[in-house]
């Protein structure tokens, strides 16, 4: 079997343009693909399912593990994509929104596919699948990914594809694969205008991913009203962790033993992700999984954007000093408040904090845990859906609101101050991936950087 960093479809670099396809024609595909979002949010698996179909399902060469949750699911996905990786397999991560590119959400053994492999697989279903496409069926932009993932993994030649769920679980498009897996990981309230007000009918929609003919791993969940929900639609075979006990100390517990010290920079709740993932990983290998292979999975797993630390330099602020910089995605009060835990756990000190995000989240409960860490920034997002001044202005008011404005210069603006107040010089950067995909373009940061897998765990 080819090593990961052997395959002739993975990129170790960013070219300036990629044999046989040119960089004009890989960003006209790019732009094609984006405007596919204007036709916005349609549930239902019909169109995925016809579609699927008609592609000879593609995801049928492959086994399948669907992955749902409110919080913790992508983490929880790289974790198990590694740890199976350090067992020889050949791994499929499908993942969502991406940072900067859109390869990320198709990356093959942890890494980015070459944009050729795309380029090919997503034109063929642009031009069937696309509103004006040629098939038909019209697909929504997260349908037509998740089928653009599905036939890159093919052609990968995978031996697995994990596939993180978009929203909900019982009608999203990844429901409509054929599953050999599913896992749950926690539950909170998130898009309660479609999953519903409460968290047993958003438990419920999670749940909707279960199958009575495979099994499913659920992850610890923190109200007990979803964790009795899922126990409900689960079949008898379901595993679950001891949720009172996930990990002791330094050390996470799987099948009683506990045997796995993870990154000390792992906040709690990355914990219980990778207690998930192992718990997965076990089910899914049998009498094949090693304890000490999925240690080292463990510590080879990255997760760009989330409990990120990055180093900026002066000449980036526009000031005399560097700053230190923690992206985290969190875009809910349950991730903002795992966020907090996590900060007090660690010690870790907020010298100013940037926020933006979406104008249909609950920006009012994200913000709220944050307010007495640090003075505050919003940056307005050059997206559609993005909050803006006023709202962000509203919103900040809980706590010291500094400025608010265009994500370049609030970065710069809020780096300075973090800079300047001569404890840890840390500037905290959250609310959104779309407003650390803009501070990331802004750094410099090259996609093919953000790998979800490092063979040498000590590679930043």
């Amino acid at each position: 079997m080819s090593t990961p960093s052997s395959l002739p479809h993975l990129e170790s670099s960013e070219p300036t343009s990629t044999p046989g396809v040119s960089a004009p024609d890989w960003q006209r595909f790019c732009r094609t693909l984006e405007r596919q979002e204007k036709f916005g949010l349609e549930w239902g698996l019909e169109r995925m399912q016809r579609a699927l179909e008609l592609e000879e399902s593609p995801s049928r060469d492959y086994p399948v593990v669907a992955v749902a949750g409110t919080n913790g699911k992508g983490h929880t996905s790289a974790c198990l994509s590694s740890i199976l990786q350090t067992h020889d397999l050949e791994v499929g991560l499908f993942t969502s929104p991406h940072i900067l590119d859109v390869r990320e959400r198709f990356r093959v053994n942890g890494r980015l596919p070459s944009r050729q492999i795309v380029y090919r697989e997503g034109r063929r279903v642009l031009s069937q699948y696309a509103h004006g496409g040629r098939g038909p069926v019209q697909l929504t932009y997260f349908e037509l990914t998740a089928l653009i993932a599905a036939r890159v993994f093919r052609q990968c030649d995978v031996d697995l594809g994990i596939f993180e769920v978009g929203l909900g679980g019982r009608l999203d498009a990844v429901n409509a694969l054929d599953l050999d897996m599913s896992v749950i990981t926690p539950i909170d309230r998130d898009h309660t205008g479609v999953l519903g007000e409460t968290l047993e009918a958003i438990a419920a929609e999670k749940a909707g991913i279960f199958r009575d003919d495979c099994p499913a791993v659920i992850g610890r969940q923190p109200h007990v009203e979803a964790l009795e929900t899922l126990r409900i639609h689960a079949s008898d075979g379901a595993l679950e962790p001891d949720h009172h006990a996930p990990h002791r100390g330094e050390q996470l517990q799987i099948e009683g033993e506990y045997a796995i010290e993870p990154p000390s920079s792992w906040t709690s709740f990355q914990r219980d992700n990778a207690v998930t993932a192992l718990r997965a990983a076990s089910r899914y290998l049998g009498e094949t999984f090693e304890m000490e292979r999925a240690r080292h999975g463990l510590h080879a797993t990255r997760w760009p954007g989330r409990m990120d630390r990055r180093a900026v330099e002066p000449d980036v602020l526009g000031g005399e000093q560097s700053a230190s910089v923690l992206f985290d995605a969190a875009h809910n009060p349950g991730a903002a408040r795992a966020l907090v835990e996590a900060l007090d756990r660690q010690d870790i000190a907020i010298d100013a904090i940037l926020v933006g995000g979406m104008d249909d989240k609950d920006l009012d409960g994200l913000v709220g845990p944050l307010a007495e860490l640090a003075p505050m920034w919003g940056s307005v997002l050059p997206r559609d859906r993005s909050a803006d001044s006023a709202r962000l202005r509203d919103v900040l008011s809980v706590g010291k609101c500094v400025e608010v404005g265009p994500v370049d210069e609030m970065f710069r603006q809020a780096g300075r101050a973090a800079s300047r107040r001569g404890r840890s010089g840390r500037l905290l950067v959250t609310g959104s991936l779309f407003l650390i995909g803009a501070c990331f373009e802004q750094l410099g940061i090259p996609s093919d950087a953000l790998v979800t897998y490092r063979r040498n765990p000590a590679e930043p």
